[in-house]
């Protein structure tokens, strides 16, 4: 080996050296200042969890973008102890107590019977979160019978890329976490994302994706066995008396709050129709009910979570959804083998 190369050889490494040290330097110093610039945290819009709530409360999961701290011990005990029955969705589910008294109406109405169940939901999940979760956590369960309950989430107006694009900024081996790597992402993003700004025209899940996605679990929970339930969100939203608050971040204008969200909900419908899947429709329940009891006893301010008055009328609901498409039979279980389990932890 020639002297020349071989100090071009050391000269190479002493640089490689230095170039580790500084990445090294720089890294230890914004982890030291608590400085993070997560992509999911930053370039997907929601309600429900903050970044810092998702930071405080909620744990990063590559695929799934946050999940709940116990949501990796839920589902061991559920792979250890399998429901029948998953209720997958967003804050709706994963607060709700639907859930809850759908099992204990079913014992009421079945001696000797109870449901075991996994509550699935998650606070700020979009049906593209729904669709991944499906595919890895829930259908390895082997359950009978899985709910979707969608729809809030997706039609937010998103600041920066749809949630299905945010793989692009994620790098394999968790160097995503790096903070080095989240500063040059932020330097990327500056032109992408304008914190306050709402990008127009760009929602979570376009209305084409969240057709996608719905047609997508429906297949999947088929080919593993599983029967899908579609359920329709239902809302007290009145044209003209739309809160405020959401136009803030989530909407253009809040005239377009109303039509949107039943569009979202029609695509629900339709899949369900064209795929013969069950459909609890749960919006056109509520909207033949009293307004006043439905805006003053079933839901809280915001028109889109329920009061348990309200969760009592989704678990009738779909009782009498399963009762009619005959699944009713198939999640239940002799009582003393019951068990139910929840991936939740808080959250609104």
């Amino acid at each position: 080996m020639s002297g020349g190369f071989r100090r071009w050889r050391i000269a190479l490494a002493l640089v490689a050296v230095s170039v580790l040290f500084a990445v090294g330097l720089v890294e230890a110093t914004l982890r030291i200042a608590g400085w993070s610039f997560e992509p999911y945290l930053t370039q997907v819009q929601f309600g429900w969890p903050h970044p810092k709530a998702i930071r405080e409360a909620y744990t990063i999961d590559d695929d799934l973008f946050w999940v709940t701290k116990d949501y990796a011990d839920s589902f061991q005990k559920a792979r250890e102890d399998p429901p029948r029955i998953v209720f997958v969705g967003d804050s709706c589910t994963q607060i709700g107590s639907y859930d809850t008294q759908f099992a204990e109406l079913v014992a009421a109405e079945s001696p000797g019977k109870s449901v075991p169940y996994l509550n699935a939901g998650v606070a700020g999940w979009s049906s593209y979160q729904g669709r991944v979760q499906v595919a890895r956590d829930v259908l390895p369960l082997q359950p009978k019978v899985v709910t979707i309950y969608f729809g809030w989430n997706d039609h937010w107006a998103s600041f920066g890329v749809e949630d299905k694009d945010i793989s692009s900024v994620l790098l394999p081996m968790g160097l995503s976490h790096l903070r080095v790597v989240q500063l040059m992402n932020k330097l990327w993003a500056t032109n992408l994302v304008k914190p306050g700004v709402i990008t127009l025209g760009t929602n979570r899940v376009t209305e084409a994706d969240y057709r996608a996605n719905m047609e997508a679990m429906v297949d999947m929970c088929r080919a593993a066995g599983a029967s899908p339930v579609l359920l329709t969100a239902p809302t007290s939203h009145e044209r003209g008396k739309e809160p405020e608050y959401l136009k803030l971040r989530w909407l253009h204008d809040l005239a377009d709050l109303i039509p949107t969200h039943r569009r979202y909900n029609a695509i629900v419908r339709e899949v369900a129709q064209e795929r013969g899947a069950a459909l609890c429709d749960l919006e056109r329940i509520f909207d033949a009910l009293p307004r006043k009891v439905v805006r003053e006893t079933y839901f809280r301010k915001d028109g889109i979570h329920l009061h348990p008055p309200g969760d009592a009328v989704i678990a009738a609901a779909l009782y009498d959804t399963l009762q009619r498409s005959k699944l009713l039979s198939a999640v239940v279980a002799p009582k003393d083998k019951a068990t139910s389990v929840a991936a939740t932890d808080g959250g609104a």
